[in-house]
């Protein structure tokens, strides 16, 4: 038992010397250098003037002096319709709230208020 645990150890020794040793001899790829593309910005205006459609530019300088425009009147607006009511349905007891779960087939909530739900009376 003491043989195997010192031959142990001296493997784990071993291994991390070995790695320490051959770490430095392993090579990583190079990243290769792309050079920079330099750019030029140029504002709106710039760019309205080298605008190669002139329709453009014409129709935004008649759409900056338009006449001044009456407001519209408001349309009358139809009263919405009420959203119909959810039907009434009577509870009286815990089996009618599990009847009604069922009625709606979900019976998560049906197994849960079976499960859980305690009627106590004051």
């Amino acid at each position: 038992m003491r043989y195997a645990t010192f031959i142990s150890a001296l493997m784990h020794v071993g291994f991390l010397a070995v790695g320490f040793i051959v770490a430095p001899f392993l090579t990583v790829p190079e990243v290769e250098y792309r050079p920079v593309i330099p750019l030029e910005l140029i504002s709106e205006a710039e760019f309205a003037e080298i605008l190669s459609v002139q329709a453009d530019q014409r129709s935004q300088e008649v759409a900056e002096d338009p006449a001044p425009q009456q407001p519209d009147p408001e349309p009358s607006q139809p009263e919405p319709e009420p959203a119909p009511k959810a039907p009434q349905v009577a509870i009286s007891s815990l089996q009618d709230i599990v009847a009604l779960c069922d009625k709606n087939r979900d019976p998560l909530m049906k197994a849960n208020i079976r499960q859980y739900v305690l009627l106590v009376s004051i």
